[in-house]
């Protein structure tokens, strides 16, 4: 069962979260998935629309944190949850 599902009708191409079991929750697979379907949606000069949606009862609880803490992959940052992160490594500035 893929964890990205691609449809396009008409002039409206829908990309279904596919993990309902999880509400949806992000692990590795996911940002890939994205990463490469909407780039081609947005090149195909049928597509008007890009709808973006999560199975089941959820959008998406946001990344799937049992995944990452239990060392099954990295974060959106290279890292696993349980390590820290310098928001300034990565441009980000803090608002204090």
């Amino acid at each position: 069962m893929s964890e990205v599902i691609y449809r396009r009708s008409g002039r409206i191409a829908r990309i279904m979260l596919n993990r309902p079991e999880v509400f949806n929750a992000i692990d590795d697979e996911i940002p890939g998935a994205l990463s490469a379907l909407v780039p081609a949606a947005n090149a195909d000069p049928e597509v008007h629309v890009i709808v973006l949606s999560g199975a089941g009862k959820a959008f998406s609880a946001g990344y799937d944190l049992s995944f990452y803490a239990e060392g099954d992959g990295a974060s959106a940052h290279g890292k696993r949850a349980d390590q820290p992160i310098d928001h300034a490594e990565n441009g980000h500035q803090s608002s204090d």
